[in-house]
């Protein structure tokens, strides 16, 4: 009986630090991505921050401009995604940029770009992209992507 007790025990005390070990990672990662992001279009800096907020291992991620949500709408600024239907593997600097890139394992169509929680009635993508304000900030953040997708269970892609 004591075997099963400390099994139970030592069971209890892993879940409770995994949870943990996330909570701190996404908070990391709010802040961060709040004093180092950016987005832009085709190389011109358009808006201003990147806000990330997360609920467990769902992310929604708002586009600011001038302070306020771009086009002047949450819905049309914000992408909602899960990091437990991302590829870790898939997480990667782009060549020459500050631009961390992600996909869903399996490139399913998982990610919302239009402000919806489901993609049942949303428009979805397979791949997203935040960008920093410069490359070892973007390496710094790849790097806690890659582990908070790996805490909420989110795994490559068979081929």
């Amino acid at each position: 009986m004591t075997g099963i007790w400390v099994q139970l025990v030592t069971l209890s005390l892993l879940g409770s630090a995994c949870g943990q070990s996330l909570k701190q990672t996404t908070q990391w990662m709010r802040t961060f991505a709040s004093a180092h992001s950016h987005w832009h279009v085709e190389g011109a800096q358009f808006g201003d921050s990147t806000e990330l907020k997360f609920s467990g291992c769902g992310v929604k991620q708002i586009l600011y401009q001038d302070g306020k949500p771009l086009n002047g709408s949450l819905d049309a600024s914000t992408t909602t995604y899960s990091l437990a239907d991302l590829d870790p593997k898939s997480v990667k600097l782009y060549a020459n940029s500050a631009s961390v890139g992600f996909e869903t394992t399996n490139s399913e169509d998982k990610i919302s770009i239009s402000g919806e929680a489901s993609c049942k009635y949303a428009v979805c993508v397979s791949g997203w992209v935040i960008n920093f304000d410069e490359e070892a900030n973007a390496v710094r953040f790849a790097k806690a992507m890659r582990h908070a997708i790996t805490l909420c269970g989110g795994r490559a892609s068979p081929f």
